[in-house]
């Protein structure tokens, strides 16, 4: 039982929420939860009189939570062995137009098509195999070490670079007055922060883009945060912004290729660190992501 049926009696909280699993002979989850019954003594103090357990079978629920993440990791994997093939056979052919061997101009053109195209698949796959690791993972499976912010960031802004390469327009400014140090799962902060940058720029519309990361200290928690100066979002929209598969309608952002999954991966980084994804915007300005994390 997760929390145990000591924390839960234990518990200050008038109502506490929980899971049941029996591992054997079958295993099944139950969720639920334990209200206090309070009644009064002579003194008229609230005193607990018993508990009222409700409890309900969620395992078909799990069951089919379980079997859509191992399909998405699956199909995944297996398409990225023959997308790499592609890419790797495509720049190939477009080196040899490039050197001039003599190769019609359709063959050029072709093959730049199918390098571009393959790349953005292959990002399409690798967010959706990020969020399916994230989204899989408990808190124990955290692999939690002492980073620099400054650091993180620059990862992050390396590990997406090649994607907007020849973007024109694009700038990328930093504010950390001071060092900002954190412990945490580095891979999965890393890949939330990539999350935040993806959608700060792919979402931007403005000719000259200003991509900012800022990273500070405040009452025992590291916020890093991102911002940028594209349409912003609207109120009634900030409410989903982090959901799965949820993009803001196109009017507002133009019409971007991706899974949707980019914010929920940054909300369920907050989620196992206990911390908090926000979000600030205003139409027309721009927004800013923040991702908060125990220090």
């Amino acid at each position: 039982m997760k929390p145990t049926l000591e924390s839960v009696l234990s518990s200050k909280e008038a109502v506490s929420h929980f899971e049941v699993m029996r591992e054997k002979p079958k295993k099944f989850f139950m969720a639920g939860s334990a209200i206090k019954l309070y009644t009064e003594d002579k003194e008229s103090n609230s005193v607990v009189e018993g508990y009222l357990w409700v409890l309900s079978d969620v395992t078909a629920q799990k069951l089919e939570e379980y079997m859509a993440r191992n399909f998405l990791s699956l199909i995944s994997h297996k398409f990225k062995t023959p997308l790499a093939c592609i890419n790797g056979f495509a720049q190939i052919l477009k080196d040899e137009v490039e050197a001039g061997k003599g190769l019609p101009d359709i063959v050029g053109k072709a093959s730049s098509t199918i390098f571009t195209q393959g790349g953005k698949l292959s990002t399409l796959i690798e967010t959706l195999l990020d969020f399916v690791t994230v989204d899989s993972m408990e808190e124990a499976g955290l692999k939690k070490t002492e980073f620099d912010a400054a650091g993180i960031f620059e990862e992050a802004v390396k590990a997406i670079q090649s994607r907007y390469r020849a973007m024109e327009g694009l700038n990328f400014k930093v504010i950390i007055p001071e060092p900002v140090k954190l412990t945490a799962d580095k891979a999965m902060v890393k890949n939330a922060l990539k999350a935040m940058l993806d959608n700060a720029i792919k979402f931007n519309q403005a000719k000259e883009k200003l991509i900012i990361m800022s990273a500070q200290a405040r009452d025992g928690h590291a916020l890093l945060s991102v911002g940028d100066n594209g349409p912003g979002i609207p109120g009634e929209e900030l409410t989903n912004i982090f959901n799965k598969f949820y993009q803001v309608e196109s009017s507002f952002t133009g019409q971007v290729e991706g899974w949707g999954l980019g914010l929920a991966l940054v909300k369920k980084c907050a989620e196992l660190h206990h911390g908090q994804a926000q979000v600030k915007s205003q139409l027309q300005k721009g927004s800013a992501f923040t991702l908060i994390l125990p220090q």
